[in-house]
């Protein structure tokens, strides 16, 4: 894709490629036509209104800024990470339920609340608790790798089993298992192989795990 600073002149291309008039596209975001124009000059667009834009215009603008960070108009290198992790989240979101109803499993998703401000997400009642950590691992936080031995700790990489994530018998910190894997921007179908692996090698059921080294853990 070539390279682009402007994520309005890159809706606009699309809105014009598909044959769609900027009244066609206001109607359907429910818009002024001013406000539309508005939005082509945009260098910046939050996230609700570009999942909206997606929507109408059937094209993910989330991969889009994944793949060519200029389309942001965001130079900080802070800024640019809570813009992709706002796009990580966005994605999940959308995506993750309909996987998980497809898979015949919870889809369920609900807000993590701990001690460690961290944000992230759960899903399902299962043992270990299958969590989504944003923007990094849980692990490789030194606060946590402090806290819990390394022997305790089971390393799934991206590089063996397509996953970044790792088993942690955690009942040092009052809990009966997670599984952590990082939540960063990733495709529906990425999604799918993700949980897929996770269901088919980690979990079996509701309260068992699949267990990949000697150690006895919550089921």
């Amino acid at each position: 894709m070539n390279k682009r600073t402007n994520i309005g002149k890159l809706i606009k291309e699309e809105m014009e490629k598909q044959g769609m008039k900027a009244a066609d596209l206001a109607k359907k975001l429910y818009f002024e036509r001013t406000a539309v124009y508005k939005l082509f000059n945009k260098t910046t667009i939050d996230t609700a209104l570009l999942g909206r834009i997606s929507k109408v215009l059937d094209r993910n603008f989330f991969r889009d800024i994944a793949n060519d960070m200029s389309l942001s108009g965001v130079n900080d290198e802070e800024a640019i990470r809570d813009i992709e992790d706002r796009m990580a989240v966005s994605q999940f979101m959308e995506v993750v339920p309909q996987v998980l109803l497809d898979m015949g499993k919870h889809a369920a998703i609900f807000i993590e609340k701990n001690q460690l401000n961290i944000p992230s997400f759960c899903i399902g009642e299962y043992s270990p608790i299958i969590m989504f950590t944003i923007g990094c691992n849980l692990y490789d936080l030194p606060h946590i790798k402090k806290e819990i031995p390394r022997e305790r700790v089971v390393c799934y990489t991206k590089e063996k089993e397509g996953i970044d994530a790792y088993l942690i018998d955690s009942h040092t910190i009052h809990c009966p298992g997670i599984l952590d894997i990082k939540l960063d921007y990733k495709t529906k179908e990425e999604w799918k192989d993700i949980l897929q692996f996770v269901f088919d090698n980690i979990i079996k059921g509701k309260n068992q795990v699949v267990q990949k080294s000697d150690i006895i853990w919550y089921k």
